[in-house]
C-alpha cells in the first residue's frame, strides 16, 4: 500500500480503495472500522487489507488493534473486495503455505536428528503457528462455502479424516516435544506430517473449486 499524510488538523487520513473519507469521532479503529463496515454492506463487499501509516495489519478485526487509538496515526489504507475474492486469496496464501511448512518440517526433524535441538525447537513453534492457521483456513473455507467435510472427498479420502489425521500428529508432535523424545518427534515431523502437508493442496482445491 502507498504511504499518504494525514492533514495540518493531526486527523487521520482514512482512504479506502484510493479515495479519502471523513473519519468518524472519537478516532478509533473500532469507530472507523465500523463506519467503513457500514458502507461497504451496501456494495457486498467488506474490509480484505488495512495498513496504519504504510504497516500492514493482518489482525485488524482482533480486540487489541480494535480498541487502538488513532491519534498520532497519519493514515489508515484500507482496501476492500467481495466475501468471494478474499476467500479466493485465503486459499492461494493457504495452497502457498504447504510447500513451505513441509519443507520445514523436514528441516526441523533433520535438526533434531542431528542434535540441534534448540535450533530445531525454535523452528517448531513457528511450525505450529502455521499448521493451526492452515487447519484454521481449511475448516473456516468449509463453513464459509458450506462444503460438507464429512463428504468432500480429496484423493478418495474424505477431507474431515484427513483434517483429524493432520490434528493427531500435531497432537503427537506435542506429546514428543513434552517428554523431550527428539526421535519420535523427528520421525512425526518427516515420515508422517511431512507427507501429510504435500497432500494437502489438493484438499484445498476442494474448496477453490467451490468457491
Amino acid at each position: 500500500m502507498s504511504r499518504h499524510v494525514s492533514d495540518a488538523t493531526g486527523v487521520p487520513a482514512i482512504i479506502l480503495d484510493g479515495q479519502v473519507l471523513v473519519p468518524p469521532v472519537p478516532h478509533t479503529w473500532a469507530a472507523v472500522l465500523s463506519s467503513i463496515d457500514e458502507q461497504l454492506a451496501a456494495q457486498d463487499r467488506i474490509v480484505t487489507d488495512v495498513a496504519f501509516d504504510g504497516i500492514d495489519e493482518p489482525a485488524f478485526r482482533d480486540p487489541p488493534v480494535l480498541g487502538r487509538s488513532l491519534d498520532g496515526v497519519a493514515t489508515v489504507e484500507v482496501q476492500s473486495g467481495t466475501a468471494a475474492s478474499l476467500m479466493e486469496q485465503c486459499m492461494a496464501e493457504a495452497i502457498a503455505a504447504t510447500d513451505v511448512l513441509a519443507a520445514a518440517a523436514a528441516q526441523i526433524g533433520a535438526d533434531l536428528r542431528a542434535g540441534a535441538t534448540g535450533r530445531g525447537c525454535r523452528g517448531l513453534a513457528e511450525l505450529a503457528e502455521g499448521l493451526a492457521s492452515l487447519l484454521a483456513i481449511t475448516e473456516a473455507a468449509g463453513l464459509a462455502l458450506r462444503v460438507d467435510l464429512e463428504h468432500a472427498n480429496s484423493g478418495g479420502r474424505p477431507v474431515a479424516s484427513m483434517v483429524e489425521e493432520m490434528t493427531g500428529y500435531v497432537d503427537a508432535m506435542v506429546a514428543a516435544h513434552r517428554t523431550a523424545d527428539w526421535a519420535t518427534l523427528a520421525d512425526v515431523l518427516q515420515h508422517d506430517l511431512e507427507p501429510a502437508l504435500r497432500r494437502w493442496k489438493p484438499v484445498l482445491g476442494v474448496f477453490t473449486a467451490a468457491a
